[in-house]
């Protein structure tokens, strides 16, 4: 499988560049995910998007899906792992609107699974499966209320 990776992280960047070095399946770019050009000039079988819609606002979740959804090939699929509005951090923190909270520096934005896949749905999404609710990303110190949406076009 080759795949194309993106962040912001500088740091996160290089260190997968230097692990994936002569694989020649891998390719990582710095920038932004929401509408970085080199990212959205080519096409996809799948998109993964875990624990990035909660960093982003709705505004910058609906155009990143709608450039999502130009870039998928036929029969593509995206996958979604996001905090939703029943994890145990919504609500703790600086109240920034729009189920958005900043604690201790970090902006984290909760999402409704509903109003996501009616938003999907809307631009043209087929739901294929949406669930929520903990062991999706268990670690020693967290076990966070999470959705799963798996939809294609």
């Amino acid at each position: 499988m080759k795949v194309t990776g993106i962040d912001a992280s500088d740091v996160a960047i290089t260190n997968l560049k230097r692990i994936t070095e002569g694989s020649g399946q891998a390719e990582f770019f710095c920038g932004d995910f929401v509408n970085d050009r080199t990212i959205y000039s080519r096409q996809y079988d799948y998109i993964y998007s875990r624990f990035t819609l909660h960093a982003i606002t709705s505004s910058q979740q609906d155009e990143l899906l709608r450039n999502i959804k130009h870039i998928l090939r036929r029969d593509g699929k995206i996958f979604i792992e996001a905090r939703t509005l029943r994890d145990d951090l919504f609500g703790i923190g600086e109240n920034v609107g729009d189920n958005a909270f900043i604690c201790n520096g970090h902006y984290r934005r909760f999402i409704d699974p509903a109003e996501l896949s009616g938003t999907m749905m809307n631009m043209g999404y087929k739901i294929i499966s949406l669930e929520e609710g903990r062991g999706f990303s268990r670690t020693e110190d967290s076990d966070p209320v999470l959705m799963r949406l798996k939809a294609g076009i």
